[in-house]
């Protein structure tokens, strides 16, 4: 619908048979409220306003008792066109994530995942990705992604690799007071670019600045990470466009509907959500 997607952080999903690796749970990650079993949502396209064709998207999460993904599966329909995607996540016995596997039609692929632990609490996470069979002796050390955290389970730096060097995609994480304040952009020299910042305000909400190749955007989002306001601006910092989305809740302070408006108050999207929670 939008030329301009906002590409989200990836959460941290590690502990440590030493203790470290302070762990963080998808319920965590998903800014969920409430032991939830599983969360059915729908997303869909207004006809009369979409640019393009309409999209709708069906996705359905299962956590076990721990808070973390066991199974997603996710439907994407573009006029004819339809997608189904399933992926079933294993752990090991310390609650780390060792494997994804991906089901698209009768094609399988995966992702897989090595700790590298520190006495000092901070780590490194490798992940690479297979096509078809899962690999006997998985290779970690050629094409792969490496994330670095702090001891304090901390996002620091991620970044692709190709044949040992990195290869595009490149990023570093700065904190403040424990909050995310930066995101750069790094070079083999380590010179960062392209940064984005993070913004805190005194309700809790907070302001995600980015910049692309047209402009820039600001996001406003609440305590929970739910998307509040978007405002697109060109080159020379002129304003746009402003979309805003407005949220309901159930009793647990998760959202049930979220529907996303433009200036003159017409709808763009609508997803709605229903949950399961554990006893």
């Amino acid at each position: 619908m939008h030329k301009f997607l906002l590409t989200a952080l990836l959460a941290s999903l590690s502990t440590s048979a030493f203790a470290l690796f302070p762990i963080q749970t998808d319920w965590q990650a998903n800014h969920l409220q409430g032991k939830v079993k599983s969360v059915i949502s729908h997303s869909e396209d207004n006809p009369e306003s979409a640019e393009g064709e309409v999209v709708t998207n069906d996705v359905r999460q299962f956590y076990n008792e721990q808070g973390f993904l066991i199974k997603t599966e996710e439907i994407t329909q573009e006029s004819e066109y339809s997608d189904k995607t399933t992926a079933n996540y294993r752990y090991d016995q310390n609650n780390r994530l060792e494997e994804i596997r991906f089901d698209i039609y009768k094609e399988t692929h995966g992702r897989l995942y090595h700790y590298q632990e520190n006495r000092d609490g901070s780590g490194i996470i490798l992940e690479i990705t297979y096509v078809g069979k899962k690999p006997k002796k998985p290779n970690f050390q050629e094409d792969y992604i490496k994330r670095v955290y702090d001891k304090d389970g901390k996002l620091i730096s991620e970044a692709v690799y190709y044949a040992k060097m990195i290869d595009g995609h490149a990023k570093k994480f700065h904190y403040k007071d424990d909050k995310l304040i930066k995101a750069c952009d790094f070079d083999d020299n380590g010179k960062e670019s392209n940064c984005e910042t993070y913004r805190y305000l005194e309700n809790g909400n907070f302001v995600n600045n980015t910049s692309f190749n047209n402009g820039r955007a600001d996001f406003t989002y609440d305590k929970n990470h739910n998307e509040l306001k978007r405002e697109i601006f060109d080159l020379h910092g002129k304003l746009e466009e402003t979309l805003t989305t407005r949220h309901k809740f159930d009793q647990h302070g998760n959202v049930i509907e979220s529907i996303m408006y433009d200036e003159k108050g017409i709808w763009l999207n609508k997803t709605t959500k229903k949950y399961e929670y554990y006893q």
